[in-house]
């Protein structure tokens, strides 16, 4: 084997290594030279991390945190100021109110001293006007038994809020390729059947659902509030809930009503009664409300919602709504400023799960539903986490779920019952109507 000369040197001087770091052959004093070259490199790397191991030591969170936490106390202060102008306002309500019936009574009552008083002193009272003090006397008597023995109905709605309210912008590690959700086992359950028992909405503190045209209002722990049959007649199709006018908005095939739920009390819209042909769903965002008609092309109407009344906006047909030869299924508004909705087709059964823009219902995003089958109900589907999807397959019981990109992600087998419908009533917790049953359940995430 022939000797390598050194690379530096070149013929003078023979090599005696490959440097494995440059791939050279060098001399012994090439070598020891390249060596200590590398050598000291290291030494200003050990300088530099000793010093971020030092800032890191001397690193003031609070500082940092600082600011923060005076926007967080901002906060703290001005609800409590909103919770004490609310608890101040409503107590000099009721005084006001205690007092305004204790001052009728004490008027009544002076009149009636000077009165008696005067008879006193003239001394010629009749028969008559003693009998009118002692109706007089007897009806004070009374009104102050009725005001100490008062039950006044306070109607408390709970003060709910989430972590929802304050929001960090931080990038938080989120792998939404392995994202999937673990329905938990029936928490709550009522026994119900499923005849019109496919209408249900819910808001922060009440959840509203039809069966055979009775209304029923519950809390979120499934304890009955309320119920009503306001109309026995009355076929309810779709409910939403408008947090512009804090009701519930009840549809039926020719109208919309606004429900008082304190009251139980339905109250027909300013929405003109549908002549020709069908409603057939309602949903709401913060400041508009929007219906469909049943029919092949459906329309979609928009209406701006001004205190109790619905001003008539628009209205979108064919094709910005879908194709002729389809009909929307099942819309929802999701609040940021879009509508979602399954689209069937009149003729192979085909559905489309889309996203529009609620402005210009310019779709963002469409998906061809395979995994859901024609079924008997109408393919309904809701919002959970804010912006991902859950869809009803009621034929094969399952749990479709779509993240917020339209993506196709998990199949949830459903286990309990035949599922018709569902909800978010609050963070994490979804409910289920069913055939048999209406199901509570904690819907949770893997990562």
């Amino acid at each position: 084997m022939s000797s390598q000369s050194c690379e530096i040197c070149g013929p003078k001087r023979i090599s005696r290594a490959l440097c494995n770091c440059c791939q050279q052959y060098l001399c012994r004093d090439h070598l020891q030279e390249h060596d200590d070259l590398l050598n000291a490199q290291v030494i200003p790397l050990v300088d530099n991390i000793n010093q971020i191991s030092d800032r890191l030591q001397q690193f003031d969170i609070n500082f940092l945190f600082e600011p923060i936490r005076i926007q967080l106390d901002q906060w703290k202060q001005s609800a409590f100021q909103s919770i004490e102008h609310i608890y101040e306002q409503k107590s000099n309500q009721i005084n006001q109110f205690i007092n305004k019936q204790l001052k009728n009574l004490r008027e009544q009552t002076e009149q009636t001293q000077k009165t008696i008083e005067k008879l006193v002193q003239q001394q010629d009272a009749t028969h008559e006007q003693i009998d009118n003090l002692i109706t007089k006397i007897q009806n004070i008597e009374k009104e102050i038994n009725i005001l100490e023995n008062k039950s006044i109905e306070v109607d408390i709605h709970p003060l709910i809020l989430d972590d929802s309210y304050i929001n960090f912008n931080i990038e938080q590690e989120n792998d939404d390729d392995n994202n999937q959700l673990i329905l938990t086992p029936i928490i709550q359950t009522i026994v119900s059947s499923s005849d019109n028992c496919n209408c249900v909405s819910s808001n922060d503190t009440y959840i509203l659902l039809n069966r055979h045209s009775t209304l029923y209002l519950y809390d979120h722990n499934l304890n009955l509030i309320k119920e009503s049959n306001p109309y026995s007649d009355l076929s309810i199709i779709d409910i939403c809930w408008s947090s512009t006018i804090n009701r519930f908005l009840i549809l039926t095939n020719d109208d919309v009503f606004i429900l008082n739920q304190i009251k139980m009390i339905l109250e027909k819209s300013n929405i003109p009664s549908r002549t020709n042909g069908h409603w057939h769903n309602i949903t709401s965002s913060s400041k508009t409300l929007y219906l469909t008609a049943y029919k092949w092309g459906t329309f979609i109407y928009q209406f701006n919602i001004n205190l109790f009344q619905f001003e008539f906006n628009r209205r979108w047909q064919t094709p910005l709504t879908c194709n002729k030869d389809q009909s929307i299924d099942h819309f929802i508004h999701n609040n940021k400023n879009e509508l979602a909705m399954i689209i069937q087709n009149k003729f192979n059964y085909n559905k489309y799960f889309q996203l529009k823009n609620d402005q210009t219902l310019e779709c963002i995003w469409s998906y061809e539903i395979n995994q859901c089958q024609m079924t008997i109900h109408r393919n309904r589907f809701c919002l959970i986490h804010q912006n991902q999807w859950l869809i009803i397959n009621s034929n094969q019981s399952k749990l479709l779920y779509f993240n917020q990109n339209g993506l196709f992600k998990q199949i949830i087998n459903y286990d309990f019952n035949q599922p018709i419908c569902a909800i978010e009533i609050k963070q994490n917790f979804i409910l289920v109507i069913t055939n048999h049953s209406i199901n509570l359940h904690q819907l949770l995430s893997n990562i």
